[in-house]
């Protein structure tokens, strides 16, 4: 099987006027190969595009699916093909506006595959013809880039790319300006609140380091004991009543955890001094 010009314009016009369903449906599944080069892709669409007269929207739905499905964001030359195409289906049939709208403003929120400057002016061109031949194509096309428009966590470039085409779309298209302004504005305050909101591991990390303050802040542990030696008072050993050093360690704890002031402590004992002798 060629790829020559030649050899798919025979193609299409087997599949297409002599209705052979063999031929229609190796057609299909070669539009429909995301491996077919993009050479082969711009020769398919061409010969479509010269025979579109004679394409119908029912019998020939799964054909004309597949083309407005092409490969044509990746190439010029298929993006100019993909664009006559499209004009002369919309100009037979107004059921071929929306997949061919939706077709280029996906492409224009795609977060994966940018398109480039040559494939931009063609998708733009697309547009303009289109509109221009389809005026009522203007809500259609407001409400995709509407339904379309990245999601706010989406990378930064994402939303850039998106806005720059939608602006341009207003640009050379002013009906579809005070449509699409208090949505861009909407869209664009909310990105700015996600931008100022906290992330959850920021967040998260905040609170552990509150949480880790506050464990500084909490008393010694009730049950930790000090050991102390018996404290001896005076010269005869006396020691203060019950507090040796488990007295002690059970008076801390005592007081540790009385809410009240500290007892006072106990007087010091009384040791008997030896009487003066009065000569």
């Amino acid at each position: 099987m060629g790829s020559v010009s030649t050899d798919i314009d025979a193609l299409v016009q087997v599949a297409l006027i002599s209705g052979d369903a063999g031929e229609y449906s190796n057609l299909v599944k070669r539009l429909a190969d995301q491996r077919l080069p993009p050479g082969e892709v711009r020769q398919l669409l061409s010969a479509l595009t010269r025979h579109a007269s004679t394409c119908q929207e029912e019998a020939h739905a799964d054909l004309l699916g597949a083309a407005l499905r092409a490969r044509w964001t990746e190439d010029v030359g298929v993006a100019e093909a993909y664009a006559l195409l499209a004009q002369e289906l919309i100009a037979q049939s107004n059921a071929f506006l929306e997949p061919f709208l939706a077709a280029v403003v996906g492409a224009f929120a795609s977060p994966t595959a940018m398109l480039s400057s040559g494939v931009a002016d063609a998708a733009h061109g697309m547009l303009r013809s289109v509109l221009f031949t389809c005026p009522l194509g203007v809500r259609t096309l407001c409400e995709l880039l509407h339904a379309h428009f990245p999601h706010r966590r989406l990378p930064t470039p994402v939303h850039v790319h998106y806005m720059r085409h939608v602006l341009r779309v207003m640009s050379y298209e002013r009906y579809v300006v005070p449509i699409l302004i208090p949505h861009l504005i909407q869209q664009l305050l909310a990105i700015d609140a996600e931008a100022s909101v906290p992330s959850a591991a920021a967040a998260a990390a905040a609170a552990a380091a509150q949480h880790s303050l506050h464990d500084d802040d909490v008393d010694v542990d009730e049950d930790t004991v000090f050991q102390m030696d018996d404290m001896h008072v005076g010269s005869a050993g006396g020691t203060f009543p019950g507090e040796g050093a488990a007295g002690v360690a059970v008076g801390l704890g005592a007081r540790r955890r009385s809410s009240g002031p500290p007892p006072p402590a106990p007087p010091l004992p009384r040791h008997s001094q030896p009487a003066l002798v009065v000569q």
